[in-house]
């Protein structure tokens, strides 16, 4: 297989460039958006024409890294710094932690779902581990 350019995105018709430390991305489940996270801006989601749709920051997702989505349209997106791991509704909406400090999940790095057994695996830096969650 051979990749072909098809076009870039790092900035917006302003010339301001959208992205500074990005570290994951991912399609939303409708294939309408792309989710991309980034270290220092949080979660910026756009649409296939690379118009900014949302974006999310904020003290409970420290130092964005990894994230997936859910198969229902939900971003999850772990907090490096902030030791969590959070939702978002498709249109950016915060709808909680999902992972708390409480599980001692220290600086995760990587996430992931698998739809059919309703199970959430993170990844951690500090513990080298990788810890699986059941989501009710």
């Amino acid at each position: 297989m051979n990749g072909t350019l098809i076009k870039t995105i790092k900035e917006i018709k302003s010339g301001d460039r959208i992205f500074s430390n990005i570290w994951d991305i991912t399609i939303s489940d409708d294939h309408k958006m792309i989710h991309i996270v980034d270290y220092d801006k949080g979660v910026i989601t756009l649409d296939m024409n690379s118009k900014i749709c949302w974006e999310f920051s904020g003290e409970v997702l420290d130092g964005a890294q990894g994230l997936c989505t859910d198969g229902s349209g939900n971003v999850i997106v772990c907090g490096f710094k902030s030791h969590n791991v959070i939702m978002l509704g498709h249109n950016g909406d915060y709808k909680g932690e999902i992972v708390t400090k409480q599980y001692d999940v220290r600086c995760p790095l990587t996430v992931c779902f698998d739809v059919t057994k309703n199970k959430l695996c993170v990844g951690c830096r500090i513990d080298d581990n990788i810890t699986v969650f059941t989501l009710e």
